[in-house]
């Protein structure tokens, strides 16, 4: 049995893990991450990424001589590269997202496993299904 103290850890260890997925996944140097790169629809569905400054917003599209933004190569050699998050937002994203019961189960299964044991709230018909669930694997096992 892990005592409270422990499974605190834990879950300060998950938060601490998924931070830095987001970190590593939103921080890259790639056009999506960029503050300037805009989707721009072409015909048949698909899309192209275009590097607009802010400089360049509010001037007329046959002015503006942009550049289209759509690989690691262009994002890497982009003198404007901007990055739309830092890491205190991401921090606060990722807190917001852990304090919504229905996000967290959904997105953060491990971590809402651990607050419902702290937390010792079991609910009669979930603990009723999750019994089914192990009989029913142990059954298959036995077979």
């Amino acid at each position: 049995m892990r005592t409270v103290k422990e499974i605190k850890r834990k879950i300060k260890d998950l938060r601490y893990r998924y931070l830095q997925k987001k970190y590593k996944r939103l921080l890259s140097r790639k056009p999506e991450n960029c503050r300037f790169n805009f989707r721009q629809p072409l015909k048949g569905g698909e899309t192209i990424g275009l590097c607009i400054p802010e400089d360049f917003q509010e001037i007329n599209e046959v002015v503006w001589q942009g550049t289209i933004c759509e690989d690691l190569n262009d994002a890497k050699n982009c003198k404007y590269f901007c990055l739309k998050y830092n890491k205190k937002m991401l921090a606060k994203q990722l807190d917001s997202e852990l304090s919504i019961e229905e996000v967290c189960k959904e997105k953060y299964k491990d971590i809402a496993a651990l607050y419902w044991v702290l937390n010792g709230k079991i609910k009669k018909s979930f603990f009723k299904r999750l019994l089914q669930l192990f009989r029913k694997s142990k059954e298959d096992q036995n077979e």
